[in-house]
Order: C-alpha cells, then structure tokens, then sequence
C-alpha cells in the first residue's frame, strides 16, 4: 500500500497526473464500465483543465477490473 501511494505522489508531483486504484469485494450486480466512470467522474481524479487523471478498478469477487483514462493521458496510456 505505502509503495502504490508513493508512486502516485511521485506522478503527481513530477507531472500533475493523479492515479487512483481502487479494489472492491463485489460491485452489487453494476456493471464495471458504469461504475468505474461514475467513480472517475464524481471523484475528480486528474487536473480539471488537463483531464489526466487515471483509475484502476478491481473487483476481487467478480474477477473483474477495469481502467479509466482522461483524455489528457489517452496519448500515454490507454485503455
């Protein structure tokens, strides 16, 4: 956990760019793709003029996860 959140203070610090991981048990029958953008949405993860923000959704019940990329990092990594 310490390793995770120091590489995210690192990105951010060096390039403004925000990562987010988040892990869940189970997503209560929603679908990954709605819930990790609902997620990426009303967290505001990235700078709001650069749009560069990044979330890893994992939902360890469903086996499932998902990526979330702002069109600021599309050109760096994609989904």
């Amino acid at each position: 956990k310490n390793y995770i959140v120091s590489v995210g203070n690192e990105l951010e610090q060096k390039t403004g760019a925000q990562e987010v991981i988040v892990v869940v048990n189970s997503l209560n029958g929603t679908d990954i793709e709605s819930y990790a953008n609902q997620l990426f949405r009303s967290w505001n993860i990235g700078q709001k003029n650069e749009n560069n923000g990044l979330l890893i959704l994992v939902s360890i019940n469903d086996r499932r996860w998902r990526v979330e990329v702002g069109t600021g990092l599309e050109g760096a990594v994609t989904d």
